[in-house]
């Protein structure tokens, strides 16, 4: 991203950390989004099965925290840091809090070494000189036993990205869902709007910024899916539904983003 783009992190859910795809499937995916005009309160419900007929699978969850990758980054690469922190543009987690089917656990924050061409590269942070990467997570083991639901909740606050296009943005993927068992079965989100916003009020596609229409290099900056996908439940309150979908292979499912006009942080 360009530097004069601040990033927030905080749009990647959880992914099984151990062995290849797991069997364990993500059945439902509840995103709740308080969408305010510098921070955005999030909290999200993951509904997993495990698709073996006996058994308990055994799972290290994780969640990826870019800030933390790039905090760690730096204190590999002190003299770098400051070039490192203009090209991540991005911030850690904040009060965050993790739910096991209804009871508070803790996570543990772990590194990883990231590789060029796998599929960590979307949310690894790189060296100044490119050649080697690192992510992190904060991350719990989970059992997840044959036949039964276990939810995971994870609850949040950051503060949004900021673009010289005058909008500020939430963005949120579910990329990071792809490897769990089989699709995801069903996504549902709502976002509620604070601060004065109303829907008719967010960035959509085709909308002018400071005079000029959005055109496709910059429509990253524009409230994603397409407006037609959201039903308005009332002026503060939309929301949208997935059914059965594959991230990985449906760019149209990877994700979403909530935008709006920005003029400096009051």
């Amino acid at each position: 991203m360009a530097n004069d783009t601040s990033l927030h992190d905080g749009r990647f859910g959880p992914e099984p950390l151990d062995g290849e795809e797991s069997p364990v499937r993500m059945v439902a995916e509840q995103i709740n989004v308080d969408f305010g005009y510098r921070y955005t309160d999030v909290h999200c419900t993951f509904t997993f099965r495990n698709t073996l007929t006996e058994g308990a699978t055994d799972q290290l969850v994780g969640f990826p925290d870019v800030g933390a990758a790039l905090d760690e980054m730096n204190r590999r690469e002190p003299a770098h840091a400051d070039s490192l922190g203009e090209r991540v543009n991005t911030s850690r987690l904040r009060d965050l809090r993790t739910l096991v089917d209804g009871q508070e656990v803790k996570s543990q924050l772990q590194f990883g070494d990231a590789h060029r061409g796998g599929k960590e590269e979307g949310t690894a942070v790189w060296s100044f000189d490119g050649k080697s990467g690192v992510r992190a997570w904060h991350t719990m083991r989970v059992s997840f036993p044959a036949g039964k639901d276990v939810k995971i909740e994870r609850k949040y606050r950051i503060q949004n990205g900021a673009s010289a296009l005058g909008v500020a943005f939430f963005q949120y993927t579910t990329a990071t869902g792809g490897v769990w068992n089989g699709t995801i079965g069903h996504l549902q989100v709502d976002v509620n709007l604070r601060d004065d916003l109303t829907a008719d009020q967010l960035v959509w596609p085709g909308a002018k910024i400071k005079g000029k229409k959005l055109d496709d290099d910059v429509l990253r900056f524009a409230t994603s899916p397409a407006q037609k996908s959201w039903q308005v439940v009332d002026t503060n309150h939309l929301r949208f539904e997935w059914t059965n979908f594959e991230p990985r292979t449906e760019p149209e499912h990877r994700g979403f983003s909530l935008c709006r006009p920005f003029s400096g942080w009051h």
